[in-house]
């Protein structure tokens, strides 16, 4: 799983280290880890795996545009949607 935390890191290495950034990368990373780990559960290997989390959660261009601008909820939350990509394999 190494990979996908290098990959996730990379991807958040632009960003401003604030405490949405970090709660959001954290939250992507656990999503990307359970979807890793239910295609381990499966059979998958270990590299089709992250091939396939990396694929099903794209680029995350649109998430980091959110949390550059700082949209925020009525709450004062950031608003960031996180969808990960449905894929029919």
């Amino acid at each position: 799983m190494e990979t996908i935390q290098n990959y996730l890191d990379s991807m958040f290495a632009a960003l401003p280290d604030t405490e949405e950034v970090r709660r959001a990368k954290e939250e992507i990373l656990q999503m990307m880890e359970d979807k890793y780990n239910e295609l381990k559960s499966t059979g998958s290997t270990e590299n089709e795996a992250i091939g396939i989390v990396i694929k099903e959660f794209g680029n995350l261009e649109e998430l980091k545009e959110e949390l550059e601008s700082g949209i925020k909820t009525a709450d004062g939350r950031p608003a960031v949607r996180i969808r990960p990509l449905a894929l029919d394999l």
